[in-house]
C-alpha cells in the first residue's frame, strides 16, 4: 500500500496583520465615544487662583503666603489703579479664605473658566526661624479634578504630563476646563503645577490651593446654609405692614430662592463648604432616587450636606 502524501499550502498571514489594526480602530472609536458625553446641562464657574493671607486660628497663627481658589466675583484689586491683574488681588472683605466647593448634578457638564492671578514671583514668609518657608517657585497653575471625566480633549485635564500638550497657565493666563460626572460623590480639585516644594512639602496644595467638586443626584437643588443674620432678614417674607410673615408655629417664612447657589444662567455664585440639598422644586427627591439604607432610612428628604472631604469640624483654621 502506497503511503499518502499530503501537501499543505502555507496561508498568507494577511488576516493576522489586519487584526491588530482593526482592534486599534475599535479602541479609538470607543474612546472617542467616551470623551464626547451628552451634557444635560452646563454649569459654569469663573474661578481664579490667588495669593491670600490665611489666618489659621484666633491665637494669631497665620500663613502670609497662602494660595487659594475663589470665584472671580469674590476678589478685588489690592491697588485699584492696577485693576484685577496677577499679583494684585485679594478676597473681598466679607469673604473668608476657605477651600472652594463647586457643585453639579449627575449628567451635568461643569465648565470652569480659570484665570491664574498668582503673583509672577513667589512670596516669602520672611520668617527667620523658617528660612525655607517660601511659596513654590513654579507659578503656573490650573484645575485638575480627581475622578471626573474630561469633555473634549486632554486640555481639560489641568496637567502637564508626558507628550500631552500642557493645560496649565502662567500668571495672567486663562483657560477653560470642561468636565462631566456620572455618579454622586465628592472629588478633590487641586493644581498640578507644583505638587511638591523644594523642601519636599506639598507644594501649592499645602499652601491652600485645593477644593472639591461635589456631584449631587439628578434634579438636586443647592442652597446656602451658612448665612448671617442680615442675610436671613433680607430673605424674610414680610406682611404689608412690614412685619415678618410666620408659620403657625411662629417661625419666620423665608424666600429661600434667594439663597440659590446657581443663578438663572447656571453660573455658580456661591461656593460654601456646607449647603442645603433638596429635590426638584425645593422638595423631596422622587421615591427610589437612593438605594435603601438602614443607617439613613429616609435619604429622599431635604438635608444639609457638607463637602465630604472638608467637614466643618476639620476646618477651624479657615476662619469659621
Amino acid at each position: 500500500m502506497k503511503p499518502r502524501h499530503h501537501t499543505y499550502r502555507r496561508r498568507k498571514p494577511s488576516f493576522l496583520l489586519v487584526l491588530p489594526f482593526l482592534m486599534l480602530l475599535f479602541m479609538a472609536v470607543s474612546t472617542q465615544a467616551q470623551t464626547t458625553p451628552i451634557c444635560e446641562r452646563t454649569v459654569k464657574a469663573n474661578v481664579v487662583a490667588l495669593d491670600q493671607v490665611i489666618m489659621y486660628n484666633r491665637l494669631g497663627t497665620v500663613n502670609p503666603a497662602g494660595m487659594i481658589y475663589a470665584l472671580k466675583q469674590d476678589v478685588v484689586a489690592i491697588d485699584p489703579l492696577k485693576g484685577i491683574v496677577a499679583g494684585n488681588v485679594r478676597l473681598r472683605s466679607n469673604k473668608r479664605p476657605r477651600p472652594i466647593v463647586l457643585r453639579m448634578n449627575i449628567g451635568d457638564c461643569l465648565q470652569i473658566s480659570f484665570t491664574n492671578l498668582l503673583s509672577s514671583s513667589p512670596l516669602s514668609h520672611k520668617d527667620p526661624d523658617d528660612p525655607l518657608s517660601n511659596q513654590p517657585a513654579t507659578r503656573s497653575a490650573g484645575v485638575h479634578v480627581i475622578g471626573m471625566e474630561l469633555v473634549g480633549t486632554i486640555a481639560s485635564d489641568g496637567s502637564n504630563v508626558g507628550v500631552n500638550p500642557p493645560s496649565l497657565v502662567g500668571p495672567g493666563g486663562s483657560t477653560v476646563y470642561t468636565l462631566t460626572a456620572t455618579r454622586e460623590g465628592n472629588n478633590l480639585m487641586y493644581s498640578t503645577g507644583a505638587t511638591t516644594g523644594g523642601e519636599g512639602d506639598g507644594g501649592t496644595l499645602s499652601e491652600g490651593l485645593f477644593g472639591s467638586v461635589n456631584v449631587e443626584q439628578r434634579g438636586a437643588e443647592w442652597y446656602r446654609s451658612q448665612v448671617t443674620a442680615a442675610d436671613m432678614a433680607a430673605v424674610t417674607v414680610k406682611n404689608l405692614d412690614g412685619t415678618p410673615k410666620t408659620t403657625p408655629g411662629g417661625q419666620p417664612i423665608l424666600d429661600y430662592t434667594k439663597f440659590r447657589m446657581l443663578d438663572v444662567n447656571n453660573n455658580i455664585i456661591a461656593t460654601d463648604l456646607n449647603a442645603i440639598i433638596t429635590g426638584p422644586n425645593t422638595g423631596r427627591f422622587p421615591a427610589g432616587t437612593y438605594r435603601p439604607n438602614a443607617v439613613e432610612p429616609d435619604r429622599d428628604q431635604v438635608r444639609s450636606h457638607s463637602a465630604g472631604m472638608f467637614p466643618p469640624e476639620s476646618v477651624p483654621c479657615w476662619g469659621r
